[in-house]
């Protein structure tokens, strides 16, 4: 809804004609919040659950779910219902009040699973499987408990939306009807459809079936000699045209057939006429995802150990799991296999081995297209030039780059990679940019192995420090504000032989950078204490209390209320809004 459409629907009047009740000014405000706000939370996946995001045509965003049992099936059932005009997913959390078992008095914050706004109403909606239910009713009747008809109550829920003037529905997955569930993601494209175009003469052809012929199922239309198709049916049920005609029906005739407009959804998806029941043939499956190797065909193909990285991470995996749990079951090597640990240690010592064109390059990149299904692995290795390089002196033991690479690259938005080009040996200047190959990490000084068991393609695992030039200078401190310890890193002199000889310029040094921590800290109070002001002001027009602990948890760094001027930041908003 615009802003002046829900002014009006505040004021009794909604933007479709429905009347209700005036809302006061605090459950304006409250709804206004919810509104404006984003989800107060991130959904996981817990147990068997199954989270998700559904792009709703209705809000113009993405919809969390965290349970594709209860949360995504009522998300279908808001999306379709014209009773509903807004949903919105993870509201800002409430306080519920209820009594414990051993009559105990508790106070809970709970973050409902919608805040949903009706034509005539508005209220929370928690979903839950009805076992899940049946425990928490065991464990404490007061919280969730059932009615006389066997629907689910929250009292403390219910009570809390009552001083609104709203409501708390509690939805469980023995409400839904399965049947028009899978109906209406077996609609989904129709509904998604930008215009779903029907033939004039097929429109009024279908009308005309409909209409003559009172209570039609679904699959006496489909198999009707007329000029309509399949999809014209789909597309007329997406847009609600057959409903019209139905509505209109039930208004003349009174025939009890037709009193539920949406039978066809309801019942008649699981007969689709005349269907193809021999097995299909399903194409083969990768074990891993079917990654594309960078630069094959060029000067500059990446190399194998270079893939393989870049597969970890895809799989957001470490190498050395991605190796123990995966590969390693198709290499030869007995060390591999029955010693996982320390074999994965041996055979990242011979990493340069993995790109060349020995046994362990073969059986790499052999493991690597059975379990991605990829046919151009072995492009990445030397293998190809079995017979005309010695594998003497032809790869260097550790990693060399181009740093102007890895910058140019990250600026394009490219894959950054490790071309195979940069492993010889022979090869120490950058053929793009005609600048001397880096052999050592710029930070910590040290060399980097071809593989570890926590590699990244363009970061050094031993500081875990970007290797090129773009983000070293985007993040690293400025020069004028190292601390003594780096600065003896960068010299390569001992910290204590520069104290010895220019101790006056150490203790400069090291003042300066103690300033400088106490601008960042400064700095970093600072910005705490906006954010405590915006979470008092949004708990204030929530109608709760802005205690430490609720604003500690709508704040990005809960643990500066350790700083005096955080906490007396704090006592002094809540006393600005008491005043």
């Amino acid at each position: 809804m615009l802003s002046n459409d829900f002014q009006k629907w505040c004021d009794g009047q909604s933007p479709r004609g429905a009347h209700r009740i005036n809302l006061s000014q605090k459950t304006r405000q409250l709804i206004e919040n919810i509104r404006s706000s984003e989800p107060s939370r991130s959904v996981n996946g817990r147990g068997n659950n199954v989270c998700g995001r559904y792009p709703s045509q209705k809000m113009g965003k993405t919809i969390q779910f965290e349970s594709h049992r209860v949360e995504a099936p009522k998300i279908y059932e808001l999306e379709q219902d014209e009773n509903v005009l807004e949903y919105y997913d993870q509201p800002p959390p409430i306080k519920l009040n209820y009594q414990g078992k051993n009559d105990k008095k508790l106070g809970v914050i709970h973050t409902p699973d919608f805040f949903v706004l009706e034509r005539d109403g508005a209220g929370w909606i928690e979903c839950k499987t009805e076992e899940q239910l049946k425990k928490l009713e065991q464990k404490n009747p007061n919280r969730f408990c059932q009615d006389g008809q066997g629907n689910w109550l929250c009292p403390p829920g219910e009570e809390y939306a009552a001083q609104f003037g709203l409501s708390y529905a509690v939805c469980s997955d023995r409400e839904f009807n399965w049947t028009l569930q899978r109906n209406f993601l077996f609609l989904e494209d129709y509904y998604r459809a930008k215009s779903l175009e029907i033939k004039e003469s097929a429109k009024n052809s279908l009308m005309a079936t409909v209409t003559e012929q009172a209570g039609i199922t679904l699959s006496e239309l489909l198999k009707a000699e007329s000029d309509f198709n399949a999809d014209d049916l789909y597309s007329a049920i997406a847009n609600k045209d057959i409903y019209k005609v139905l509505d209109e029906l039930v208004r003349e005739s009174r025939n009890e057939i037709l009193s539920e407009c949406p039978k066809m959804l309801n019942d008649d998806f699981d007969i689709y006429g005349s269907c193809d029941l021999n097995k299909p043939s399903i194409p083969l499956r990768s074990s891993l995802y079917h990654l594309e190797p960078v630069g094959v065909g060029t000067s500059y193909v990446e190399s194998l150990t270079s893939f393989l990285m870049r597969l970890a991470q895809a799989h957001s995996l470490e190498v050395n799991t991605l190796f123990t749990k995966k590969i390693s079951n198709y290499f030869d090597q007995v060390y591999l296999r029955e010693h996982r640990n320390k074999g994965l240690s041996t055979l990242f010592n011979k990493g340069a081995a993995l790109n060349s064109n020995g046994i362990l390059a073969s059986q790499l990149y052999q493991s690597l297209e059975q379990l991605t299904l990829r046919k151009d692995l072995s492009c990445l290795t030397l293998l190809a030039f079995n017979n005309v390089f010695s594998s003497r002196k032809l790869l260097r033991k550790s990693k060399a780059w181009c740093p102007h690479c890895y910058e140019q690259w990250q600026k394009d938005g490219k894959t950054i990679h490790e071309p195979l080009l940069w492993s010889f040996e022979t090869v120490t200047v950058c053929p793009q940019h005609f600048q001397p190959l880096a052999n050592k990490c710029p930070h910590c000084d040290l060399s980097v192995p071809w593989l570890t068991g926590k590699s990244q393609v363009g970061f050094c695992p031993k500081c875990d420090r970007w290797l090129g030039n773009f983000l070293s200078n985007q993040y690293s401190t400025s020069e004028s504000d190292l601390a003594m310890k780096e600065v003896a890193q960068r010299l390569k002199i001992d910290q204590r032989t520069i104290y010895s000889y220019f101790p006056n310029l150490c203790k400069a040094i090291s003042a300066k950078y103690r300033s400088y921590q106490k601008q960042q800290t400064a700095e970093r109070i600072q910005k705490c204490c906006q954010e405590v002001e915006q979470a008092v002001r949004s708990l204030h027009q929530a109608g709760e209390y802005p205690s430490e602990a609720r604003v500690s948890q709508l704040i990005s760094q809960p643990g500066y209320f350790r700083y005096k001027e955080v906490r007396k930041y704090l006592n002094r908003a809540i006393l600005d809004l008491v005043i």
